[in-house]
């Protein structure tokens, strides 16, 4: 990835691959719309809960998925499928811990 442009301006790049190395983070898989909790750290996170708003192009809310998990040390969790096609988008993941 490249990170800076040629006179060390900050590309956008360099927020996704700073968010794709978060140790906790919530990713979604485009080849089947699943969402899955990835945990890099050496704790197990209990009770995290996921979000997902699935919303049209133009920004209409059309449903909202919620998951909550247990993810291991150092693992990646499947939390859930999206009922989405390629004319709808996910807005917003939120990942908490659940109470």
């Amino acid at each position: 990835w490249q990170m800076y442009s040629s006179d060390y301006d900050t590309q956008a790049s360099f927020y996704g691959i700073k968010k794709a190395n978060a140790p906790l983070h919530v990713q979604m898989d485009l080849s089947d719309y699943t969402v899955a909790v990835v945990n890099t750290t050496l704790k197990q996170q209990p009770n995290l809960r996921i979000t997902a708003r699935i919303v049209s192009p133009t920004d209409v809310p059309l449903d909202t998925e919620r998951a909550t998990v247990n993810v291991d040390a150092n693992s990646i969790t499947t939390a859930l499928h999206l009922p989405i096609s390629s004319l709808t988008c996910c807005r917003q993941f939120l990942l908490d811990r659940a109470r």
